[in-house]
């Protein structure tokens, strides 16, 4: 008798089983290194941000009198720093969040971006920023806040946020370190920023930042 040339059952369950387990071995590995690519383009869009902001400070001899986001985006207002490059669009918004981003799809579809500085709110920016009114004093220090992921909502990185400094660098801090602290609540998945913060320690004090 011919052997017949296509493939038994149990043959086909087996190739199935194999790809399952592949599947459950790689897949996580994938989504991590994709959210990892995505940690670190949010961290170069907050030293695009900070060198921005550094030259605005030297452009009108301080930094921006707005809180929040308007903080953020009045670096946008001077045509010295200023093109409104799609590339540049990019750097507020997190990349982790683009997709779901109403704000970035309006962005880039818009004329002219962003709108007047007393017009803007959080949907055009992935971040928050310094909170002027209540802490006005910027210190050219590591351990001074000045944005971050604004986290309104939902997490822009799962477990993690990534603040930056008055001294230009990013720290990522992780949730499971703020946890075992006893900082934020065990079950908690996002790190509200602003008064009401419960993060407000000497590395990292998030109360002086604020969205709106």
């Amino acid at each position: 008798m011919k052997r017949s040339k296509g493939f038994t059952l149990v043959e086909l369950l087996v190739v199935i089983s194999i790809l399952g387990i592949l599947m459950a071995v790689l897949l996580p590995r994938i989504f991590s290194g994709q959210e990892s690519g995505y940690n670190f383009a949010c961290k170069t869009n907050l030293r695009r941000i900070y060198e921005m902001l550094h030259q605005y400070k030297q452009n009108h001899h301080g930094w921006p009198r707005e809180g929040g986001v308007r903080f953020l985006l009045a670096p946008t207002k001077d045509p010295d720093i200023w093109e409104g490059t799609q590339t540049e669009i990019g750097y507020y918004f997190c990349p982790s969040v683009r997709s779901d981003s109403q704000g970035y799809q309006k962005a880039l579809a818009a004329d002219e971006w962003p709108p007047p500085l007393d017009q803007v709110t959080s949907e055009d920016t992935s971040y928050a920023g310094r909170d002027i009114k209540n802490y006005p004093r910027i210190r050219n220090s590591n351990r001074e806040p000045i944005a971050s992921d604004d986290n309104e909502g939902s997490s822009n990185h799962p477990g993690s946020m990534n603040v930056l400094f008055g001294g230009g660098m990013v720290q990522q801090f992780l949730y499971q370190d703020w946890k075992d602290k006893g900082l934020i609540d065990p079950e908690a998945d996002t790190v509200e920023v602003g008064p009401e913060s419960p993060i407000k320690t000497k590395k990292c004090d998030l109360t002086k930042l604020k969205v709106d």
